[in-house]
């Protein structure tokens, strides 16, 4: 049943991450249809209802769908258990409770260390290591992203590593080092497209236009938003709101923005 789970809990990941993420909530309604015969189903369908949320930009109500349960809900599963802490921490990051993402981080990193769940322990590594970039705790954040990019290398985990890379090349654009921080987001993108991880692959553009604008100028970045709004369909609203957010602030850069509005 455990390996069911996974394959379950994949599948939903891919959706989220693939060209069919309206898919989404048509998978979630079978499994909330299966929760009342399946204990698997009902604790699917609870964990994977707020990552939706999540990326939806609903963060506070992912957090309060989460927060609903109890730790001891997943006891007899660890990887469910694991994904319920790694949840929270991505919701509690998102929203800048920094110290309490941390804390959630440790624990789903303590379920995966006692579990010989080697990928999910780079996950929390990682998701640790996002957490401080996001509080500015760069230096310890660079450390951290390097040991879990090769860490997954080894592991042949290329979505791992993707985040890794794209985090590396995130606190060097941080640090105004544009064209460090480029070299990085190129390698994440050639490996997310190598290995099909289409939403990594939208996001490392998206941080790659962010980080041409200052090294080749805007128009240039102007150009990979443009073909990321073109090419992108699955892109959820608060993605493209994000990409369109840029854009908008590349025209404001430019040295000839046109006559003033009347």
């Amino acid at each position: 049943m455990a390996s069911d789970v996974r394959q379950a809990f994949a599948r939903a990941q891919k959706i989220l991450d693939g060209s069919t993420a309206g898919k989404l909530p048509t998978f979630l309604d079978s499994l909330k249809a299966a929760s009342s015969s399946s204990e698997e189903a009902r604790m699917l369908h609870s964990l994977l209802w707020p990552a939706w949320l999540r990326q939806e930009g609903r963060a506070k109500e992912a957090q309060m769908a989460l927060d609903s349960l109890r730790p001891d809900d997943f006891g007899s599963d660890p990887f469910l258990a694991f994904h319920w802490h790694f949840g929270r921490s991505e919701v509690l990051r998102d929203r800048e409770f920094f110290d309490e993402a941390r804390a959630a981080t440790a624990k789903a990193l303590v379920i995966a260390e006692a579990n010989g769940m080697e990928r999910e322990r780079v996950a929390a590594a990682i998701l640790t290591a996002q957490v401080d970039l996001r509080d500015a705790q760069y230096g310890r954040a660079l450390s951290e992203f390097h040991k879990g990019f090769v860490r997954a290398n080894e592991l042949s985990d290329a979505r791992n590593a993707c985040r890794a890379l794209v985090g590396i090349g995130t606190v060097h654009f941080y640090q105004a080092n544009s064209k460090e921080a480029m070299t990085y987001f190129q390698r994440a993108l050639d490996l997310a497209r190598a290995a099909g991880e289409r939403r990594v692959a939208m996001n490392t553009i998206y941080n790659l236009a962010a980080a041409t604008a200052s090294v080749e100028g805007e128009q240039v970045a102007i150009a990979i938003y443009r073909t990321l709004l073109d090419t992108a369909s699955s892109m959820d609203n608060e993605f493209r709101a994000d990409v369109l957010i840029n854009m908008a602030d590349s025209y404001r850069q430019l040295d000839d923005p046109g006559p003033p509005l009347t």
